[in-house]
């Protein structure tokens, strides 16, 4: 029985290898944004969710699909939460760590390597 699966395998491996080429793909790991937390993602889902029926009904650049403007408030209401949890988080960290400028310039050093790092893999959905 073990012989017949592996015969199966083994051909069904070798027709698709045929039919679909196999190659390699990297998944890089990004840094979670600073302030980035369930709320975020919660909007973040929403967000798609509008553009996955907005792109269904027709093209995003109509202007006057209903389910066009509402996936684009959404999402201007999602960057703008965004920009206000990054400036709590840093607001907060900067008011924590000011006794300690040493660690507190550290964070920042930290922080903009890992910025730049991430800088080929930004997109709208990043922050």
């Amino acid at each position: 029985m073990d012989a017949l699966a592996q015969l199966y395998d083994g051909r069904i491996t070798e027709l698709l290898d045929n039919q679909v080429a196999v190659r390699r793909v990297t998944c890089r790991q990004r840094p979670s944004c600073a302030g980035f937390d369930y709320e975020c993602r919660e909007a973040k889902r929403l967000v798609r969710s509008l553009e996955r029926a907005a792109r269904h009904v027709g093209s995003l650049s109509d202007v006057n699909s209903p389910s066009v403007a509402a996936w684009r408030t959404q999402r201007r209401q999602y960057i703008t939460l965004l920009r206000s949890k990054r400036s709590a988080f840093w607001t907060e960290h900067v008011n924590a760590e000011q006794s300690q400028p040493p660690r507190l310039w550290r964070s920042f050093s930290e922080w903009r390597t890992v910025k730049k790092d991430a800088t080929l893999f930004r997109s709208i959905w990043l922050c």
